[in-house]
C-alpha cells in the first residue's frame, strides 16, 4: 500500500507542478502550452472549471499498470519492445462484438489523466460490448475521451497483411485510430483520423502507411513506417485536437456515441 500511495503522489504532484498542460487521446504529458488568445477565453475556461477526479484518474492508472514505478539501480530495466509475438492472415478479426478470442480487455482513457472533466462510460470489469459513449467536454482544458487496449500478450505479427478494417456505426464526429507498437505507456502513437456519418454503419479502411507516427498529437519523424510486425495495442478516441496544433474540423462538444462492430487485418 506504501508504495501505491508514493505513485500515485508522485503522479499527482507531477501534474500539480505543471502551470500548464498539453491533451490529447493518445497517452499523458506534462508541457508548457500557449497562453489564451484572449480574456474572454480565459472566463469561459474559468466558468467551466470543475473538480479534477483523482479516483478516476487512479482508476485509469491501475488499469493500464502506468502507475510511476521506482527503479533500483541494481534491478535491469524492463524491455521497451515486445520479445514474441503471434502471426495473424489477412482478413483475421482482432476484436468483434460476436468474438474476443484474443481475449483483448479495452478500458478508458480520457483527458481526467490531464485534469480534465470528459468521461467515457465504460465499465473495464466487463466485457468490451462496442459502444464508446459518453461525453467530451474542454472544462479545465481537456477535450478528448478514447478507449484503449490493455498490451496484447504476446504481440501481433500482421506483417502478411496491408492494413486494419474497422467496421463502425457512427455520430458525425471524426475520431481518431491509434496503433501501437512498442511497450511503453507513451511511446509512439500511430494515428489517423476517420469520419463517421451519423446512424450510419461504414467499414473504414486503414493501411498501415496511413499511420503517421505522433506524440501528444505532433508528428515526428522516425524515419520509418509502423512496424506491423508488432502491434501491441489499439486504441480509439474523439478529440478537439487533430495533428500539430490542428483542430479537429468535426469534433462536437457534448454526448457522443461511437459503435465498433470489429476491427479485421487486410
Amino acid at each position: 500500500m506504501l508504495v501505491i500511495a508514493v505513485s500515485l503522489f508522485s503522479c499527482v504532484s507531477c501534474f500539480v507542478r505543471s502551470s500548464s498542460t498539453t491533451r490529447d487521446a493518445s497517452s499523458i504529458v506534462i508541457s508548457k502550452a500557449s497562453s489564451s488568445s484572449n480574456n474572454s477565453d480565459g472566463d469561459k475556461e474559468k466558468k467551466e472549471k470543475k473538480p479534477w477526479e483523482i479516483g478516476r484518474l487512479f482508476k485509469t492508472l491501475v488499469f493500464f499498470d502506468a502507475l510511476p514505478k521506482i527503479r533500483l539501480p541494481f534491478l535491469s530495466r524492463p524491455p521497451s519492445n515486445p520479445t514474441s509475438s503471434s502471426s495473424l492472415r489477412p482478413g483475421s478479426t482482432l476484436w468483434s462484438v460476436d468474438s474476443n478470442a484474443l481475449e483483448i480487455s479495452w478500458g478508458p482513457l480520457d483527458d481526467v489523466v490531464m485534469g480534465g472533466a470528459s468521461k467515457t462510460m465504460l465499465d473495464s470489469s466487463k466485457p468490451f460490448d462496442g459502444v464508446f459513449k459518453g461525453f467530451v467536454t474542454t472544462a479545465n482544458n481537456g477535450g478528448f475521451a478514447g478507449i484503449r487496449t490493455k498490451l496484447f500478450s504476446p504481440a501481433l505479427d500482421l506483417s502478411s497483411s496491408r492494413g486494419f478494417v474497422l467496421k463502425v456505426k457512427g455520430d458525425g464526429n471524426r475520431y481518431k485510430f491509434i496503433g501501437r507498437e512498442d511497450l511503453e505507456w507513451n511511446g509512439i502513437a500511430w494515428s489517423t483520423s476517420f469520419d463517421t456519418r451519423k446512424g450510419q454503419v461504414t467499414e473504414i479502411r486503414i493501411p498501415f502507411t496511413a499511420l503517421k507516427p505522433t506524440r501528444f498529437a505532433r508528428t515526428i519523424d522516425v524515419g520509418r513506417t509502423f512496424d506491423s510486425k508488432s502491434l501491441t495495442g489499439v486504441q480509439l478516441s474523439l478529440s478537439k485536437f487533430e495533428y500539430d496544433g490542428a483542430l479537429n474540423p468535426n469534433f462536437s462538444e457534448g454526448d457522443f456515441s461511437l459503435t465498433l462492430e470489429s476491427i479485421k487485418t487486410f
